[in-house]
């Protein structure tokens, strides 16, 4: 039992002193920078879309997230509207074959939250539920992340389905599921990073 004691008390004693090493700081106010990203999947290119912030690292394991989805970047987000906060783990589609598809054909969003759906620009294009398996709602956001509207989706069996435009331009929507943004209001804003 000592022997097992003593073992013991030695690994905490090491690994103490391993997460007590002095790393680089990289706050608020550091005149380090922090290495340059490896990934290949990281461009630098500019492509006149707006920046989608990169995925913050984490010691938690990835979500899991529908086949459907899994070739697209997952994201964390935001919404603030007053004292209320919501936090979202979405898929982001960014190209125009990535916004066509959306969440068609998903009926288990698994562990994430909905979709965010960047655009090039403002655009005043609707929304629909063709082929989607799960009501949705929907909220817009403008080029400068303010609540533009949000509205729920009901699904849609008829192949001729409608479509729901926001109330004005926006460049990002979010997709979750029906019932998500009940009671948000005009105040709240989109965070990209938070």
């Amino acid at each position: 039992m000592r022997r097992i004691l003593a073992v013991a008390a030695a690994a905490l004693l090491v690994t103490t002193a391993a997460c007590s090493a002095k790393l680089p700081d990289f706050g608020v106010g550091s005149t380090s920078e922090p290495p340059a990203s490896t990934d290949p999947s990281v461009t630098t290119e500019p492509t006149g879309a707006p920046p989608i912030p990169a995925s913050t690292t984490s010691t938690e394991a990835p979500p899991f997230v529908p086949q459907q989805l899994a070739d697209l970047e997952i994201q964390a987000i935001a919404i603030v509207d007053g004292e209320r906060l919501w936090n979202f783990v979405v898929a982001v589609a960014a190209t125009e074959d990535q916004r066509r598809q959306g969440l068609m054909n998903v009926a288990d969003l698994q562990d994430l939250d909905g979709m965010l759906f960047v655009f090039d620009s403002p655009t005043d294009t609707g929304f629909w539920m063709k082929d989607v398996l799960l009501p949705l709602d929907i909220a817009f956001f403008g080029e400068d992340l303010t609540f533009v509207d949000s509205f729920t989706m009901p699904l849609c069996a008829v192949e001729d389905c409608p479509t729901f435009p926001p109330a004005g331009p926006f460049q990002y929507g979010v997709e979750t599921l029906e019932s998500g943004f009940a009671g948000i209001s005009p105040a709240a804003t989109l965070i990209l990073n938070p």
